[in-house]
């Protein structure tokens, strides 16, 4: 895994527009509750763990999940998402 400095991100994060600030947070805050484990290195066991726990969101919470959708596509038609490239542990924009 590539090793990044304090440094680099508190740069990165000054050079960003303000309107990406929020889903920079977001992001941040998914990473942090992530468990320790390798972007997706997970065990059958991980991943089943993961998916029940999203179920049992969903399920005390029905609606959530179409509202997200919906969100999710609003966002995909005014142009507001960018397709991304996993390689390994690392996520890229797609050129």
């Amino acid at each position: 895994m590539r090793i990044v400095t304090y440094e680099q991100v508190v740069e990165l994060v000054k050079a960003l527009p303000p309107d990406k600030l929020a889903s920079l947070y977001d992001f941040a805050r998914y990473l942090a509750t992530r468990p320790e484990v390798g972007w997706l290195q997970a065990t059958e066991a991980e991943m089943q763990a993961e998916d029940e726990a999203w179920d049992a969101a969903f399920t005390a919470d029905p609606g959530k999940l179409a509202q997200l959708a919906d969100q999710a596509l609003e966002a995909y038609q005014a142009g507001k998402t960018t397709e991304i490239i996993v390689r390994g542990d690392e996520l890229e924009p797609s050129p």
